[in-house]
């Protein structure tokens, strides 16, 4: 794959290399963080592509999402590229992204499926 500068838009980047037809060939697993997030926020800015500031903002929390989930909405809206809507879409995709990471503990709390787990 090649590396993308970061001035070029994604439209000029070969197809089997753009975010949305990655995940429409191949499926989630092969993109990054950056890519996902960049098909979240839907495009990028002048002379940034979606992809490129998605890869900042990662950058500014240590690739890590749970550092980006702890990010302030205004911390976010200091990144060039990042408005009020980009930023409400990724807190959201976070939050509900934690809600379903937790869903499966909720479910194993109540007596019954407690019974259920201890049968060997």
């Amino acid at each position: 794959m090649l590396q993308h500068p970061h001035s070029f838009t994604i439209k000029d980047w070969a197809e089997e290399d753009r975010p949305r037809e990655k995940l429409l060939h191949f499926g989630p697993r092969h993109l990054t963080n950056a890519e996902l997030l960049a098909i979240l926020i839907g495009s990028g800015c002048k002379g940034q592509s979606a992809v490129a500031i998605m890869q900042q903002l990662l950058a500014q929390n240590q690739h890590q999402l749970s550092h980006l989930n702890k990010m302030p909405l205004s911390a976010m809206l200091k990144i060039n590229g990042i408005g009020p809507t980009k930023a409400v879409k990724i807190k959201a995709a976070l939050a509900w992204a934690a809600r379903l990471a937790i869903r499966p503990m909720k479910s194993v709390c109540n007596s019954a499926a407690v019974k259920g787990c201890m049968k060997y």
